[in-house]
């Protein structure tokens, strides 16, 4: 496995623990002030793996090689659009099954993310449409990135009056500055070489990551999509992950965060029933550790669980069939 590879294996490892961590940090009104704080800090974790994803989506969307109109979205089909619809179907049935409700309605809104993590692979693969053509044009994709936050920013002052014309999870501007950002960054320059440089200033950043994150958890706030000072925070963040991502903080542990972001994807489709029946549980017992622990335990159930789908599917000789069907790339 190239450096590149590992790094961007390692970056998506972090960010699906960060989208489990989106779904497993919602406390019942009664919980005491400590666990709220608690939840309030997973909660700021949770948001930042969607605009990773999307930014090493972007840019290895510039760094592969070009292929037709067609023949892309052939690869997408097998890659993402059939687990994707498998998985969300699945679990809609799961859903309505326990809860109830029913109807083609219901099921296209639950697959395409309203109310849903699948809103992200619904933005996806509206960006992959819009910057087809101009992936490799820098002033469309400049413009772009500038009107996406302006519009994080309406979001963030107007949010209740926007959602009343559009779901701002499922509106494709909203996403476009990470997109673009890494798609900038694959024209100009290679992640690895800026990890290795941001490594220098490791602990700089954490510094600065740690700082914001008190400032806005002992406000009583936490970070959000769309609050107005969040784009900055992101960008610190991922600076900061890239350069503990990078090949030069090699050791014992690199190889867990190489294996979660390989299967990151897996992970993303199948976590939300996991996830649902962990909090339930969890939210029972008014625990501040139990807040902190709960996600992590999520994750690695996850990542071991897929890991021995993964293996038993190859000393089955279905690896063919199985792997496509949960995502595994």
């Amino acid at each position: 496995m190239s450096g590149k590879s590992t790094m961007i294996f390692k970056l998506k490892g972090l960010a699906i623990f960060s989208v489990i961590c989106a779904h497993m940090a919602d406390l019942p009104d009664t919980a005491d002030a400590a666990n709220t704080l608690c939840a309030n800090f997973v909660k700021s974790i949770g948001c930042l793996g969607v605009p990773v994803f999307l930014l090493i989506s972007g840019y290895l969307f510039v760094k592969s090689t070009d292929r037709p109109f067609l023949a892309f979205w052939k690869n997408k089909a097998k890659t993402i659009l059939l687990p994707w619809l498998l998985w969300a179907s699945v679990i809609y049935a799961y859903v309505s099954l326990r809860h109830g409700g029913n109807g083609v309605l219901a099921w296209v809104k639950f697959v395409i993310g309203v109310d849903t993590p699948f809103y992200y692979l619904t933005s996806l693969c509206i960006l992959y449409l819009i910057y087809f053509t101009q992936k490799r044009n820098t002033v469309f994709i400049a413009v772009t990135a500038a009107i996406s936050v302006v519009m994080n920013l309406a979001t963030a002052c107007f949010y209740d009056t926007l959602a009343q014309f559009i779901n701002p999870f499922l509106n494709p501007v909203n996403w476009m500055v990470y997109f673009a950002a890494g798609m900038f960054i694959a024209q100009k320059r290679d992640l690895e070489s800026i990890g290795k440089q941001l490594y220098k200033k490791r602990f700089v950043l954490l510094g600065a990551a740690v700082l914001i994150f008190a400032a806005v958890l002992i406000w009583g706030d936490y970070l959000a999509y769309w609050k107005p000072y969040s784009l900055p925070v992101f960008a610190v963040v991922f600076l900061l992950a890239a350069a503990f991502c990078c090949e030069t903080n090699g050791g014992a542990k690199r190889d867990f965060w190489i294996l979660a972001g390989e299967y990151s994807f897996a992970v993303y489709l199948l976590h939300s029933p996991v996830a649902s029946i962990v909090l339930n549980l969890k939210n029972r017992l008014d625990l501040w550790p139990l807040t902190l622990a709960a996600p992590a335990a999520v994750f690695l159930f996850m990542v071991a669980a897929v890991f021995f789908i993964d293996r038993i599917s190859e000393k089955l000789a279905v690896a063919k069939i199985v792997k496509p069907m949960l995502g595994i790339r």
